[in-house]
């Protein structure tokens, strides 16, 4: 998808007494053209969570994640169009037309056969699975001891560090923001709100 170049969102406190939000939404253009919708809460606990991304070929589903760091449960379902949606937008005579989607099931690295499954289902053997971050946390202390590349660098998670700030700076400033962010704005904005002269909306 590339990286991200515009951003316009919304954020608020609903619930929480604290100082940052609970809750935000967000649309993202990508530097290829690509549009992105993201929402989040902490306000709904076990709530229906849905991942898709949409393209030019196919689409990727995952329709209930559980979990931010364990795919324990999860699904995630491949759906391929007849050809490519760019080539048939030329020849659709109705503009309400669908494409036929192909689904299939993905299997996940690592997940056990089906048996395993329903024995695990009806309490007969317990499957071990690795957490998210215990896999993130072992690989940086491997790094340290041994020198290796850790999964994630530090390096690796500054676009996505820029992009949150980015989404806190255009939901307070009301505005759309640009990628690059202007880093003195931004440090603006951390100081106003820890100073508290720029509060979070709030419904309280």
């Amino acid at each position: 998808i590339g990286k991200p170049v515009q951003v316009a969102a919304l954020m608020g406190n609903q619930l929480h007494k604290v100082e940052i939000e609970d809750v935000f939404c967000s649309n993202i253009i990508f530097e290829n053209g690509a549009f992105a919708s993201v929402q989040a809460t902490i306000n709904q606990p076990r709530g229906y969570s849905v991942r898709q991304v949409a393209g030019d070929k196919g689409i990727i589903v995952m329709p209930d994640v559980y979990s931010l760091t364990f795919d324990h449960k999860d699904r995630i379902l491949l759906g391929k169009y007849e050809s490519a949606l760019s080539a048939m937008v030329t020849e659709l005579k109705d503009y309400h037309y669908q494409p036929r989607t192909k689904w299939e099931s993905v299997k996940l690295i690592g997940d056990p056969p089906k048996w395993k499954k329903l024995m695990e289902r009806m309490g007969l053997i317990k499957i071990k699975r690795p957490h998210g971050l215990s896999l993130l946390m072992d690989s940086f202390v491997d790094s340290i001891l041994n020198g290796t590349e850790p999964l994630v660098s530090g390096e690796s998670t500054l676009p996505s560090l820029e992009l949150i700030n980015a989404i806190l700076l255009s939901a307070t400033r009301k505005r759309t923001v640009d990628l690059p962010i202007d880093r003195g704005e931004c440090e603006q904005l951390f100081e106003e709100l820890i100073s508290g002269k720029t509060l979070l909306p709030t419904s309280r």
